[in-house]
């Protein structure tokens, strides 16, 4: 398993949270009231997740790596990458902004819900599509299999940094995505293996 490897297993995992809000965007076009207490959750995980843990692991791990490599930091894909990251943030606020606004009962925040929902799940499909089939594959050209490996141990030690506690009973704890066999030594890359991607918050907002 590579750190693009890994990367690529996380955003099969926010899609399906994508797929899900692409559902309550059909309930709000039905004139039906979205599932706010799932919404939260949702919300929950684009930030916690999908943000804090997922594109920190890119910002602050393996832009800086490919930095490193010769690629621009200024300009060209890592430009385009941050970019699209600091939009899904901004649209993630709106839409937690008017998701409050709806449980208030706030006249037009339930349109606002919508806008900035929809807008977030086209951002962040097009964002997903052109790492998994063109940034990740410069990123593997320009990374040495020393580079892969000294990423995933970094990965590692971010998800124990950053994973989320369920501190507030809005927040659930989402589990590190990333897993170590017992292994001595730190250089046998099978330590790191793919799982499958079936986690309790994940079901939670999934069903009913």
């Amino acid at each position: 398993m590579t750190a693009t490897d890994m990367l690529t297993d996380e955003h099969r995992l926010i899609k399906k949270v994508l797929d899900w809000g692409e559902t309550e965007i059909a309930r709000i076009d039905k004139g039906r009231p979205p599932d706010a207490a799932k919404l939260i959750q949702a919300v929950d995980f684009i930030r916690n997740f999908a943000d804090r843990c997922h594109h920190a692991k890119e910002e602050g791990l393996l832009f800086k790596r490919l930095v490193e490599k010769g690629m621009p930091a200024q300009s060209g894909p890592i430009a385009v990458m941050l970019l699209e990251h600091a939009q899904g943030r901004a649209l993630a606020a709106a839409a937690a902004a008017a998701l409050e606004g709806v449980g208030r009962g706030e006249h037009g925040a339930l349109a606002k819900l919508r806008e900035n929902l929809a807008g977030y799940i086209a951002l962040l499909r097009a964002h997903i599509h052109k790492e998994d089939h063109a940034f990740f594959p410069m990123a593997d050209r320009l990374l040495s299999a020393e580079d892969q490996e000294a990423l995933l141990w970094d990965f590692e030690r971010m998800e124990r940094e950053r994973s989320a506690p369920a501190s507030t009973k809005n927040t659930i704890a989402w589990p590190r995505i990333c897993r170590r066999k017992n292994s001595p030594d730190k250089s046998d890359s099978k330590r790191f293996f793919r799982h499958p991607l079936h986690w309790p918050g994940i079901e939670t907002i999934m069903t009913g």
